[in-house]
């Protein structure tokens, strides 16, 4: 009996401990600037950049996502191509904007753009920060969704989804003014008051 019941305690400690090992611990971001992470794709690239690397929270982010045909052939794509951008904050947490990716639509001519080899777009997209809680970086990502094109009068589009590299934002505390960072200027002013 006791040979059994140490048997199952043994049994028992070895799942508990396997199963403790196999968790992975969350991925936080702490890598600032471009991550060369990208999906390939045979026709397509998309790169995530930034004009703001360094921002205080409340300041804008610019992100500039670029799609470059990198293949030997056309590529035909919607002008307005669907981008989610998605972030990590600094504890792990995921979010992103929320947008609607549709697996269908129908595209006139007009509607789509041709990129011949090596040929890019770009779209510059703000992303408001006043609402964000942790200090310290926060990776983005941009991913490019295009459903198929019921068109029947167009050519083949390219569909799919492709995510671009990660970029690390480093998100510092707004540090407030002190009356010594403001300078006094000699003149009239207008809203002084009278003597």
């Amino acid at each position: 009996m006791k040979k059994a019941s140490r048997i199952v305690t043994f049994l028992f400690l070895a799942l508990f401990g396997a199963g403790c090992a196999s968790m992975p611990a969350p991925y936080k971001p702490a890598t600032e600037g471009r991550i060369n992470n990208a999906e390939r794709d045979v026709a397509l690239e998309i790169r995530l950049d930034t004009e703001t690397p360094v921002i205080a929270i409340g300041d804008p982010i610019f992100l500039i996502v670029t799609i470059r045909n990198v293949g030997p052939n056309r590529v035909w794509l919607p002008q307005q191509p669907t981008v989610l951008i998605s972030w990590i904050y600094p504890d792990g947490i995921h979010d992103n904007f929320l947008k609607e990716l549709r697996e269908e639509e129908r595209l006139a001519p007009h509607q789509l753009v041709c990129l011949e080899p090596n040929q890019q777009i770009s779209q510059r997209v703000e992303v408001r920060t006043y609402y964000f809680d942790r200090l310290g970086v926060t990776e983005f990502r941009a991913l490019l969704h295009t459903g198929r094109n019921t068109n029947p009068d167009t050519g083949p589009t390219w569909m799919g989804r492709l995510q671009s590299n990660s970029f690390g934002v480093r998100i510092e505390r707004r540090t407030k003014k002190k009356m010594s960072d403001f300078r006094i200027v000699n003149g009239d002013a207008p809203d002084q008051p009278d003597a």
